[in-house]
């Protein structure tokens, strides 16, 4: 996920490591693992998709991409899931959020530089739209849309994001990979 989008978030080869500060929406099995703690850092299923951020980061850095992740904020409906996500990560539980808007607090945020959206898939198109309003770039996971009225706001969310010259990647990597076709 970080590699598909790196480019436009400024990463290059350099001395100085450029940090990407995330913060996550969503804080259940796919975001960060939900409340299950990693076994090591390569548990996938442990971290979610903030572990594979972490991970893909640690991929770059062995080709010289100088790049670091920061993980800076966690929402998710029930605030007890978000604390466990910032505790799990090292993060100090007040840059946790909880309830229906506790996406806007993550969002309002200038030290977030791009936002794992892994809520459930209703949520998806409302989420990335007000991300992109935002400012930050987007990692959305997979689907993008429930219905109709969904993908047209997808649609304009790509088209304001171009604009703003920010990315969206949404979660359909594995599509594309060997094993599943």
């Amino acid at each position: 996920t970080l590699a598909a989008g790196s480019v436009s978030v400024g990463l290059q080869a350099a001395a100085a490591p450029r940090t990407i500060r995330v913060a996550v929406v969503g804080c259940g099995g796919r975001g960060t693992g939900g409340a299950r703690m990693p076994k090591n850092e390569n548990d996938y299923y442990g971290q979610g998709a903030l572990g594979n951020v972490i991970n893909a980061a640690a991929l770059l850095r062995e080709q010289g991409v100088a790049v670091e992740i920061k993980p800076v904020a966690f929402a998710d409906y029930f605030l007890d899931k978000a604390q466990f996500a910032a505790k799990k990560f090292g993060i100090d539980e007040a840059n946790a959020y909880g309830g229906a808007n506790g996406y806007k607090k993550v969002l309002e945020r200038a030290d977030v530089d791009l936002v794992l959206l892994t809520t459930p898939l209703n949520f998806r198109p409302r989420h990335t739209m007000a991300a992109v309003q935002a400012g930050k770039h987007v990692f959305a996971e997979k689907g993008v849309a429930v219905d109709a009225p969904g993908v047209r706001l997808m649609i304009e969310a790509a088209k304001l994001a171009t604009e703003k010259k920010i990315s969206i990647v949404c979660g359909t990597q594995r599509r594309h990979q060997r094993g599943y076709l």
